[in-house]
């Protein structure tokens, strides 16, 4: 018998429980360690330039665990709408190490596997693994991150996917950025794509504000509401820290 709705979301709470026990060794135990949380409210819940919850706002909750020796793991928790019957949930779970290449440069090597555990839909599974590779450069009161992707069998079956991103964040004060990103998605099975979002973030106390336009280049006649241009909505919650 399978796991109810009731049961993943156990299940989950579970993993979000295990992750906030995860010991760090015992050479940094006393700094550098410890566990980032956020809970996010968005007004679409855009992917790679598609919507997962058609055009719909969802709730979102991330629970990061990061180590002073640059290895990090964590849980991110999305409401979804695939307009199937039944997915409404999305869970990826992650772990990786950052490595500083200079003072100004870091790369970033991260493994994931993301989950829609209360699909019902038959065939092949929505589920997929991913590892991923990002270098991030900082120059002054400027952020550049260069991010690389490859799925060996994406969801439903539709093959092995890459995608290359590219971003830039200007900080314009401690607590307001401007942001710009560009990303192409190549998929061996469907359409490839090329997607882009422009954007503000703004901080006050725990709050995390962002507006962001986004958009694809897939033809609307493909994909409706799932592709039109968006402007998205977002504000986040930032729990005080766990340090350890």
């Amino acid at each position: 018998m399978g796991l109810t709705a009731h049961s993943h979301l156990m299940l989950a709470a579970a993993c979000l429980i295990l992750l906030a026990s995860v010991p760090a060794n015992a050479k940094a135990q006393d700094s550098g360690n410890g566990i980032a949380s956020t809970i996010t409210l968005s007004s679409d819940y855009r992917f790679e330039g598609l919507s997962s919850s058609d055009g719909r706002p969802v709730l979102q909750a991330n629970v990061h665990h990061f180590r002073s020796d640059g290895w990090h793991a964590g849980l991110f928790a999305s409401q979804v709408d695939f307009n199937d019957g039944s997915t409404s949930y999305e869970l990826n779970v992650y772990a990786g190490t950052t490595i500083a290449l200079d003072p100004a440069t870091d790369l970033t090597l991260e493994g994931s596997y993301t989950a829609y555990p209360d699909n019902e839909t038959p065939g092949p599974t929505y589920d997929y693994l991913q590892a991923s590779a990002s270098v991030t450069r900082r120059i002054g009161s400027l952020t550049w991150t260069g991010l690389t992707t490859y799925v060996p069998q994406a969801s439903y079956g539709t093959g092995q996917s890459w995608h290359v991103e590219s971003e830039a964040v200007l900080a314009l004060s401690p607590g307001l950025s401007l942001r710009a990103l560009a990303g192409r998605r190549w998929i061996e099975i469907g359409s490839d794509r090329n997607y882009w979002k422009l954007g503000a973030t703004a901080t006050w106390k725990a709050l995390t504000f962002q507006l962001l336009y986004q958009d694809t280049n897939l033809p609307r006649a493909a994909c409706g509401n799932l592709c039109k241009p968006s402007v998205t909505g977002q504000v986040t919650f930032a729990f005080p820290l766990i340090l350890f």
